[in-house]
């Protein structure tokens, strides 16, 4: 783990150097929450944490690229074109379908946009139990503020329909019981 991670960094330096690179984003990710399996635990005591985040540090020191780290939380469901935030978003591993703008691509390549999207965050650090939960609430507050209304025309089994009647919510519900509206309401 810690030659390959060397290795594909230090490529990247070198290939691209900091003329090309100024900048590498990056998922905070937190691995200290419960849930995860007992091997999965055992994997990343086994390969430390720190072996990344050293490695980060030197390409800022020796190749002079800045290092940012961006929430990881729903990067995988946000859109990269509309913002609308949904488990529905992703029909299989692979691939991502936007359930509210209709875009679809491969699912990393639009993890990557909303990462880089990311950057310009005005966040608050937001490490801790309730990352989730305020990285939601941002996420929900940035789609409303930017479509000017809540999250219409995102209903199951329909793609892309900005003008449909029913009104569903960022975990697909179509009954006013989610988080969402009780954000909107509140």
């Amino acid at each position: 783990m810690k030659n390959e991670v060397g290795r594909i960094i230090n490529r990247l330096a070198l290939t691209h150097g900091p003329e090309q690179v100024r900048t590498l984003v990056v998922e905070r990710l937190d691995f200290r929450g419960g849930g995860m399996s007992r091997r999965m635990n055992r994997l990343i005591t086994r390969t430390g944490r720190a072996v990344l985040k050293r490695k980060l540090e030197s390409i800022q020191e020796s190749a002079g690229i800045q290092v940012e780290q961006v929430p990881a939380q729903y990067t995988s469901q946000e859109c990269s074109g509309c913002g609308y935030t949904s488990k529905r978003n992703r029909p299989s591993r692979a691939r991502y379908a936007c359930r509210f703008c209709g875009k679809t691509m491969h699912a990393d390549i639009n993890a990557a946009r909303v990462i880089q999207s990311r950057r310009s965050w005005q966040q608050p650090d937001n490490m801790g139990p309730k990352a989730r939960t305020n990285t939601r609430q941002l996420l929900d507050q940035r789609f409303q503020h930017r479509w000017n209304r809540p999250m219409e025309g995102a209903v199951p089994d329909v793609t892309g329909a900005p003008g449909a009647h029913r009104t569903a919510t960022a975990n697909g519900e179509t009954d006013g019981t989610s988080k969402y509206h009780a954000l909107v309401q509140n």
